[in-house]
């Protein structure tokens, strides 16, 4: 959802154009899980079109425009993910945390844009780390 120029044109420069046309299981899943775990992966695939139905009216525009400097005004403490991630991966991710003050990465290693659904011990395990220490 972020619109930044600087942040768009980094998408395009790291994307193919046909990018957004692929199942989002090659998005946001990384290969090392799909190739580990297939039923999860069809699990993953089963949730996905039951939160994004055919003929589901378009998703919501977003009220507000998301930018380097609005993210610079986040007072929350923020915990980034990411490895496989094709969306943010480690150097976007750096990126983004330098414009969100106290904001914390966790790079997990073979993850991809779910890592929650990959590796939830170890994101869990991250997530409640970053909560005892706030």
């Amino acid at each position: 959802g972020v619109t930044d120029p600087e942040f768009v044109a980094l998408g395009q420069r790291n994307r193919p154009p046909a990018f957004t046309a692929m199942p989002p299981e090659l998005r946001e899943v990384s290969p090392s899980y799909r190739a580990a775990n297939p039923e999860g992966t069809a699990r993953w695939v089963e949730l996905e079109k039951l939160a994004r139905p055919a003929g589901a009216p378009p998703a919501q525009p977003l009220k507000n425009a998301i930018t380097f400097a609005r993210l610079e005004t986040i007072a929350t403490p923020t915990l980034l993910t990411g490895d496989a991630d094709m969306f943010a991966p480690p150097p976007v991710l750096k990126m983004f945390a330098t414009h969100i003050h106290g904001a914390a990465t966790v790079v997990v290693p073979e993850a991809g844009h779910s890592t929650y659904w990959e590796q939830p011990d170890v994101f869990n395990r991250a997530v409640l780390t970053f909560i005892r220490k706030h």
